[in-house]
């Protein structure tokens, strides 16, 4: 049977008129109830009650005054709210109920009874909305059982009043700051946006807090803090545009605004401008602390009046990292008036280095008048006088207004003991070797008038008068010096007994040698030739084999196709001096990885006692050394040496250079 509605209203705005006409002692606020009452009447069609019971009711609200309730409310844009409370008693048709008690969040939430995408129910926004409802799953009739026409949700007369809630002393909200994230906007253009007097002289102005912690303080006397939390950024001021600013970007200003103490302009984007100046007569301090005051690859310090860097009482360090500290054009000199010793020093395994531009200038230590003295000291590193090659003089000593002394080393009680003399006369030029006080023990070399020819001579012979040379007999350490000669016009003196060596080189043609083809396939061509770089003479001499300038060789060459070999054999005769073998080497050459070059020793026996292959992957000249302290030859014997040349990929070449024997005397 098809059922009528007799609506009593919303309890709660009724009782909401009561409310508002109690007065009483001013309490606490207590949070709105989150749903509403409402009150109604089922009668059947006749006018009778239905019969006393719990029924199920549906209860939905549209934001439209012709919904279509046959359609489901969650299907249905126009549907904001559905509520099913399926147990609600109903007595002489009466019923009463809360709206929104079986939701989470209540009536006005966001919860489990919204249907439509836009979220809860908006009182304060929306005021054309509808409500309609349906009993106890009754769907006959056009609207599927649901009371029609539907109900507009309206205001209670006195509700009215609830919209100062909106305002605050009659300002709309606003014109408040949200506590919550949003945007508020200013069209004012003769009050400030956010306007605080404090009349008060302790508290703060402003205090800005996250989590209970000041973050933003103004204090009451205007001081600004910023204090971050943990490591957050301090304070960040950022140009909002990609192009030039009319204004600064950042000034801090004295009180008469046309003095700036901190300023950052901005000439075009990200093309900031720093100044700091130090206004009326105060200085300007940067100091860092423990730390480093650092300035930029390309910074460049100017001042109008001179510029004056100081440590006070501390240390001044100028560093420029990879770079140049260069003092300016119109700097002349570098002068330390501190009291004590100015110290100029490299940190420990570093370099200091005066004077080392490539452009051509001159580099002074030392006053060239007065009294002063230049002293040069070094410690257990010596003192290196380095050239940087090609003709240049290691060192000049050049005296100024003395004629008889160019150089002198002295004793530390001032005794001469390496002197260089002269006068104006080429022939008293001498270079003195002894004390000056002991002029038997003097040993000079003197330039003879009118020659060439280095003259070694005693002091009281005269140029161009023969000489005689007096060698120790006996020195400490050694029972007495034997004399090598091993280039023309060269005398050479070493220890006689263990500790002299000597160096036999062996060069192709090696001398006594013979070629043979020893095992395996021997089919292929050897050759022997000389060759020399462009720094030897005769340059240009097969320079596709000597390819480097310094190169200078004979050799033996072996041509083949892979898997030839051939070998060369060297007999050799032991020096009558010969100790033992000190060392061994040879210079070779290789097309490539799979050619070999192998040097074989044998001391007189079947068995090698040394035996070495070139290493790598060449096609150039390359040294190969080998240990040769396995082979015991006796003196004036003879050892065979075996070079054996494998070639590894058709037309490769194989080439052994000259060999070099070291060995230690008797």
């Amino acid at each position: 049977m098809r059922k009528k509605f007799l609506l009593i209203g919303f309890l709660g705005l009724a009782l909401g008129l009561l409310g508002l006409l109690c007065v009483g002692p001013k309490t606490a606020l207590a949070a709105n109830p989150t749903t509403v009452n409402f009150q109604g009447k089922v009668v059947n069609s006749d006018g009778t009650n239905v019969t006393d019971g719990t029924y199920s009711f549906v209860f939905r609200i549209y934001n439209t005054s012709s919904p279509t309730p046959t359609t489901a409310c969650s299907g249905d844009a126009t549907c904001l709210f559905e509520e099913t409370q399926s147990s609600v008693s109903v007595t002489s048709g009466t019923f009463q109920v809360e709206l929104g008690s079986t939701c989470s969040g209540g009536l006005v939430a966001s919860n489990s009874c919204t249907k439509s995408a836009a979220g809860g129910l908006n009182f304060s926004s929306n005021n054309s909305l509808y409500l309609t409802l349906q009993f106890n799953g009754d769907t006959s009739g056009t609207h599927g059982g649901f009371m029609w026409p539907v109900i507009h949700l309206t205001s209670a007369p006195y509700a009215y009043y609830a919209d100062n809630a909106g305002t605050l002393t009659g300002l709309p909200a606003g014109s408040f700051v949200q506590l919550a994230q949003g945007l508020q906007t200013d069209s004012s253009s003769s009050n400030a946006s956010i306007a605080i007097n404090k009349t008060g002289t302790t508290a703060n102005i402003v205090t800005l807090q996250r989590g209970g912690t000041s973050v933003l303080t103004v204090d009451n006397g205007g001081a600004l803090s910023i204090t971050p939390v943990g490591n957050n950024i301090g304070a960040i001021i950022r140009q909002t545009t990609g192009t030039a600013t009319s204004g600064n970007i950042f000034d801090i200003q004295g009180a008469n605004t046309t003095s700036h103490f901190i300023q950052v302009t901005e000439t075009a984007a990200n093309q900031g401008s720093i100044s700091i100046t130090s206004l009326g007569s105060n200085g300007l301090t940067l100091q860092s602390g423990s730390g480093t005051v650092t300035l930029g690859s390309s910074t460049v310090l100017t001042a109008s009046a001179g510029l004056q860097v100081s440590s006070g009482s501390g240390n001044l360090t100028l560093d420029a990292a990879g770079g140049t500290i260069a003092l300016g054009a119109n700097t002349l000199s570098v002068v330390f008036t501190k009291t004590g010793t100015a110290v100029i020093d490299a940190a420990s395994g570093q370099e200091l280095d005066l004077g080392a531009a490539a452009s051509a200038h001159t580099t002074k230590v030392g006053s060239s008048g007065g009294g002063s003295t230049t002293t040069v000291q070094s410690g257990t590193g010596g003192i290196n006088l380095l050239p940087d090659g090609g003709t240049n003089t290691g060192a000049i000593v050049k005296p100024t207004n003395d004629s008889t002394k160019a150089f002198q080393v002295q004793t530390a009680g001032g005794n001469a003991v390496l002197g260089v003399a002269t006068s104006t006369t080429e022939a008293s030029n001498f270079v003195s070797l002894g004390l000056s006080s002991n002029l038997n023990g003097r040993l000079l070399f003197n330039n003879s008038a009118g020659t060439n020819a280095i003259t070694l001579q005693a002091q009281a012979v005269n140029p161009g008068s023969s000489f005689s040379l007096q060698l120790p007999t006996a020195l400490p350490g050694a029972s007495n010096y034997c004399v090598v000669s091993s280039n023309l016009g060269t005398l050479s003196f070493l220890p006689c007994g263990a500790g002299s060596t000597a160096t036999v080189t062996l060069s192709p043609e090696f001398f006594s040698s013979v070629m043979s083809g020893v095992g395996g396939s021997n089919i292929g061509t050897m050759t022997s030739d000389y060759c020399a770089g462009s720094s030897k003479f005769p340059s240009g001499v097969n320079t596709s084999v000597c390819t480097v300038s310094t190169d200078e060789h004979n050799y033996y060459s072996w041509t083949a196709n892979s898997g030839n070999s051939y070998d060369i054999f060297v007999r050799w005769s032991v020096p009558q001096d010969f100790a033992s073998f000190s060392s061994g080497s040879f210079n070779y050459w290789k097309t490539a990885a799979g050619d070999t070059v192998t040097m074989n020793v044998y001391p007189g026996s079947s068995t090698a006692c040394a035996t070495q292959s070139a290493s790598g992957t060449s096609a150039a000249w390359a040294s190969q050394s080998i240990t040769m302290t396995g082979c015991s030859p006796s003196a004036g014997g003879v050892i065979t040496i075996d070079i054996h040349l494998a070639i590894g990929t058709n037309g490769d070449f194989a080439r052994i250079g000259e060999i070099a024997l070291g060995y230690n005397r008797k």
